[in-house]
């Protein structure tokens, strides 16, 4: 905190750097996050700090456009959900919930940048997500699969309005191809619960992907026909994979 006081009263990039490498470290200098490391108290201290100082992290980074240690900034903040996900024993509540959190800073920063730089900050932080969700989910991760369903679902729609109204091309192509991608990460977890219950509910994730791509390509001019094909395999894509899967009735109705 006093590292970061001075880094903005004398607006330093290097001594904003070196809080940033200070306050991540902390957790991997104290057990390299592993199970050990939670002691009595759970995950739930972790979380809060690493919550906390990824909230102050990107209050410096929406203030101050430092290339360097926004480009840190996003990486510890994302790769410090793997210390959450190892200190709770694999609950997908804690880690999604934590990665929630960086994704909405993420987007609150890239907005507030705007032009060429916002659209890049964005599209790499859309990307940590799908990718350290993917990491989470398929490295024996426990709880209810509509965390994930519902993280999944809040990143795509949150790329796609992004990419609509910030005019951002790379964004929207984030939110379509990356909802399909999160229906193919939620497919083992689903699975594991029993697609006899929740095939319907991955029908209606697929459902909502695709209005949500169909809605903004009818808003657009130049990529909208590509991005309407893409929800239409989407779609298509959705219903084959869920039959193939359970072909004796995994989605009634």
């Amino acid at each position: 905190l006093l590292a970061a006081a001075q880094a903005i009263r004398h607006e330093s990039e290097t001594v904003a750097t070196f809080a940033w490498v200070t306050g991540y470290l902390v957790p991997l200098l104290l057990g390299g996050g592993g199970s050990g490391s939670a002691g009595s108290g759970g995950p739930g201290p972790l979380f809060a700090y690493l919550s906390l100082l990824s909230v102050a992290v990107f209050v410096v980074a929406q203030r101050y456009p430092w290339p360097t240690f926004t480009g840190m900034a996003l990486l510890g903040a994302y790769s410090s959900g793997v210390y959450i996900f190892r200190v709770s024993g694999g609950a997908l509540a804690w880690t999604l919930t934590y990665l929630m959190l960086v994704t909405a800073g993420m987007l609150w920063v890239s907005v507030s940048r705007r032009g060429r730089e916002g659209e890049s900050f964005g599209a790499v932080g859309a990307i940590a997500g799908y990718l350290v969700t993917g990491v989470v989910l398929m490295t024996g991760a426990s709880g209810s699969p509509f965390v994930p369903y519902m993280y999944l679902l809040a990143l795509s729609g949150c790329a796609l309005g992004l990419g609509h109204t910030q005019d951002w091309r790379a964004m929207r192509w984030l939110g379509a191809l990356g909802s399909f991608a999160g229906f193919l990460l939620l497919l083992p977890v689903i699975a594991r619960s029993g697609l006899e219950g929740t095939g319907n509910w991955m029908l209606l994730y697929a459902a909502m992907c695709v209005s949500g791509t169909l809605a903004v390509s009818a808003g657009r001019g130049t990529d909208a026909e590509p991005l309407a094909l893409s929800a239409v395999g989407t779609a298509y894509a959705a219903i084959y994979t869920l039959v193939y899967l359970s072909p004796a009735g995994g989605v009634s109705g």
